[in-house]
């Protein structure tokens, strides 16, 4: 089976999983995504560089009253995920520009036809 195929596949069996729920915490979601996505990826093998943000905040942002030694192994999300600054960095810098840049292309291309 080609690559995309199952990333597709598993893509699915995710988005699947986490529409059964109506209301999801955070330390719930965090244990549905790790079934199918290794957080230390964004760390180890990032898309863009900014993405070891994702890493650091979910966990080092998060780690209060976690024990010392899983800081950095291990995401704790007791309480829910806080809207840090480094969170809202990311935002700004990475996310807003990417959903501009989609809103234009759908604009470009909805004008051609």
């Amino acid at each position: 089976m080609g690559v995309s195929i199952l990333r597709n596949i598993q893509l699915r069996n995710l988005k699947d999983e986490i529409v059964k729920y109506q209301r999801l915490s955070a330390q719930k979601f965090i244990v549905i995504v790790q079934k199918y996505f290794d957080f230390k990826t964004l760390r180890d093998n990032p898309i863009i560089p900014e993405d070891i943000w994702i890493f650091n905040y979910l966990m080092y942002d998060n780690s209060k009253n976690q024990p010392i030694l899983e800081i950095g192994e291990k995401i704790n999300v007791k309480k829910g995920l806080k809207k840090t600054k480094l969170i809202r960095k990311y935002e700004s810098q990475i996310i807003i520009p990417q959903l501009k840049a989609l809103r234009e292309a759908k604009l470009i291309l909805g004008n051609l036809y």
